[in-house]
């Protein structure tokens, strides 16, 4: 998955491609305020279908994000990162 990130003031827009298997729920939005955060429940900020999420947390520049897809059998996908950040 090929994550993007728009910092903004207004929140960050993260944009993300679909994922095209069969099998796909959902994904997954972690954030933190540590770029080499560990994804887990305690970071899970979002579950969506969609494949563009605007997070509209004070102190925008602070955070990083990661995202998973989430299969029927609730397999978690690897993490993907930012790969292009504005």
């Amino acid at each position: 998955v090929v994550l993007k990130v728009a910092y903004a003031a207004a929140g960050n827009e993260l944009e993300w491609e679909e994922n095209l298997e069969e099998d796909f729920r959902y994904y997954r939005i972690y954030r933190s305020t540590d770029p080499d955060f560990t994804p887990g429940a305690g970071n899970l900020v979002e579950a969506t279908t969609a494949t563009d999420w605007l997070d509209t947390v004070a102190s925008p520049w602070s955070w990083h994000y990661k995202i998973t897809a989430v299969d029927q059998s609730g397999n978690e996908s690897a993490v993907a990162v930012p790969s292009d950040v504005a």
